[in-house]
């Protein structure tokens, strides 16, 4: 896959430009105050490492349907963006992080997931995370969005 280059300032920071290598998407979906989380295939880079539905950004696509394509290609849901959330940069790539419903029942994609679950705070932040995701699990929770 390939990606854009990007320059985009930093929240926050507004006189600090950084070049973003990659860019990325997440689907949070939240229900009874827990999140949903999938842990990596062995086929995928951090193999059973926890994450949200998430994914690269094509070329020509924008984050909004990256994340509604993410969310098919892994779980089978159809995911519907409720609001963008804070978008964190791991190592100069920046992720696209959006807060959403999953209609549907969960079908993994085998090769993508093999497992996922519905976690607290404290049941999440003891997981062993990929790419950071460990970062946008604290802002749900300093948002008040999981408990």
């Amino acid at each position: 896959m390939e990606t854009s280059k990007r320059t985009c300032s930093l929240v926050g920071k507004p006189n600090k430009i950084i070049v973003m290598n990659n860019r990325f998407c997440a689907g949070i979906i939240i229900r009874n105050e827990k999140v949903l989380l999938l842990e990596r295939s062995e086929k995928e880079d951090g193999p059973h490492k926890w994450c949200p539905i998430n994914g690269g950004i094509e070329n020509n696509e924008e984050p909004e349907q990256a994340v509604i394509r993410e969310a098919q290609e892994e779980t089978g849901l159809d995911f519907r963006i409720i609001k963008s959330l804070p978008s964190p940069v791991y190592k100069k790539d920046i992720t696209f992080v959006f807060l959403g419903t999953g209609k549907g029942q969960i079908k993994l994609n085998p090769e993508e997931v093999v497992s996922y679950g519905w976690f607290s705070y404290d049941e999440a932040i003891s997981l062993n995370f990929a790419y950071g995701y460990d970062q946008v699990i604290k802002k749900l929770f300093e948002l008040k969005l999981i408990k």
